[in-house]
Order: structure tokens, then sequence, then C-alpha cells
């Protein structure tokens, strides 16, 4: 652990919450979440931490179960994670310790919880294009795409034919394009601090989507409209006649860029920011078939209360 302190100090840029690492990636450290040593430093999954967030998940998916409804856990892994070969030496080359990793062995001896971890779907694309933005904490559209794809995949694999489900769509529906990455979230005042590092002018690649969008945004219920922090975004399939299912997605900044996709396939879509936590007025007023979390790995300290 010292030696982990260590090198995060010295990576650090001055007084920041960022550390540069190899190609001129950005990564966040010393946030509230303590995102590096959370990874690599396997005394902070405490046996109390695990039965915390089993307590929670166990909680509500019984209670959602009793009204007819399937709720599901995504995680969506920190860019630390996915590029930890990107890391500073020695890092890069030390175990992780993921938290995602413990709860998920913990989860399937004591319980059926639906807790799934989208780091597969990342680890296996992640050399073939960047998956995450090089100045920012959050994926690109590419990694987007694959977390949509995992995600309505899994939804496919559970369901239990009270509804019709699509598949996610194909590449083929994207169209690739190269660009200059000149911003991010890691370059802002309050993660980079008074630091400034010379930009690479790389081409990078990134996709966007092409295909039809079947549904369109409408106002949710003013009651829940605002929200905090973020208002709720509402979609409604254009065709209502379809089977297509209801779905309340409790989400945070990762999940911004799943919607345009997401929304494809639901007959209405309401989506909350909320993090880690249940809305139960929105789920009974929106009488969903689905409720997902989806949540950035580093943010699994907040999955409580159990329900708001």
């Amino acid at each position: 652990m010292e030696i982990l302190h260590n090198v995060r100090e010295k990576h650090k840029l001055l007084n920041s919450k960022t550390m540069l690492g190899k190609d001129n990636f950005l990564f966040l450290i010393c946030d509230t979440n303590n995102e590096i040593m959370q990874h690599f430093t396997p005394e902070n999954c405490t046996q109390e931490y695990k039965e915390k967030i089993f307590t929670t998940l166990e909680t509500r998916t019984k209670v959602f179960e009793n009204m007819g409804i399937q709720y599901l856990f995504f995680v969506i892994p920190d860019k630390s994670v996915v590029y930890n070969d990107l890391l500073p030496d020695p890092i890069c080359n030390m175990p992780m310790h993921r938290h995602v990793t413990q709860l998920q062995k913990y989860f399937k001896v004591h319980s059926s919880i639906k807790f799934v971890d989208l780091f597969p779907a990342y680890h296996k694309h992640k050399n073939t294009k960047k998956l995450f933005y090089k100045y920012d904490t959050h994926h690109n559209n590419i990694g987007s795409y694959y977390a949509y794809g995992s995600i309505i995949e899994e939804l496919i694999k559970l369901n239990n034919n009270t509804y019709e489900l699509n598949p996610a769509c194909g590449l083929e529906m994207f169209e690739f394009f190269k660009y200059v990455e000149s911003n991010g979230d890691l370059l802002m005042p309050t993660n980079m601090g008074n630091n400034v590092i010379s930009l690479d002018n790389k081409e990078s690649d990134d996709i966007r989507y092409i295909g039809k969008y079947l549904y369109q945004y409408v106002d949710p219920p003013e009651k829940y409209a605002n929200e905090e922090p973020k208002k709720t975004i509402c979609t409604e399939f254009l065709d209502q006649n379809v089977k297509l299912p209801r779905v309340v997605i409790f989400r945070d900044s990762s999940c911004t860029s799943l919607i345009h996709l997401l929304s494809n396939h639901f007959k209405r879509a309401t989506y909350v920011w909320n993090y880690g936590s249940v809305n139960m007025e929105i789920v009974k007023s929106e009488k969903p078939d689905l409720v997902l979390s989806i949540m950035t790995e580093r943010f699994l300290d907040y999955v409580h209360p159990i329900f708001l």
C-alpha cells in the first residue's frame, strides 16, 4: 500500500485530482472515492462493506419481485480498471482487488441478486479501439456501445416471455470518425488544479449512430420532473401497441451516452439521476416491468439507502 501511495503521489499533478499515465492518458485519483487506492488495495473491501451492499440489493430484489418487477444492477468499470496497463509503473503491473469482483463472489454464495459487471465487454474490445476518452473519466461512444450491447443481452437472457425485447443493433448502424481530443473533465480546474499539460495531436476514433430513432422524448410527470441533481428524462416508443417492456433506470453520468441507444428497446423509459439509491415513488408511478441501476464502479460506496 505504501508503494502504491508513493507512486500515486509521484505521478499526481500538483494539487490536483489527476494523474498522468502512459500515452498521455489522464486518470482520476484523490477524489472522494479514492479511485486508484480502491481498486488496488485489498483491505478496502471489508466484510461489513460486502454485507451492507448485499443487504441493500437483496432487499430491493425481493421487494420488486413481490411487485412483479425484475431488478438488475449494472456496474460500468472505471477507466483505471479497463486501462490499468496505461497507469504509471509499477501500478500497471500490480494485481487489482476490485470491490466488484469480491462482491460478485459473495453474492454468488449468498443470493440470486442480478449484479452484472460490464468489465468483460470492455476488456474484450479495449485493444481494438480506445473505449475511453484520453482526458476524461467517461467512456467514449465506442465504449458506450459495448456497454449498451451487454445490458440488452443480459435483459434478453432474463426475459421470461412476458414482453418482447429486441437485440442490440450492430455496428453497421454507426459510422466511425476521427478527431483530435482537446477537452475532458480531467482537464477542468476542479480536477487539474492550476496545472497545464501538453495535449498531443494524435487522432482518436469514435462512432456516431446513423440508424433510426424509434422513440420520442416526452415530459416526465411534474412531481419528479426535476429530481435532483439532474432532471429526469422520459422516452416513449413511437408505436405504443408494441409489447416492449417499461423500464425505470437509476443512473449517473456514465449512462448519459447510453440513453439514445437503450430507448429504442423500451415502450417507456424513465432515466433518473440518482447515485446508488432507488426512488420508490417514481417506481410506483411508472409501473415498470424492469428497474435497473446503472452505476460507475467507483461510486459503489453510495449504494444506500435501500429506498428513498
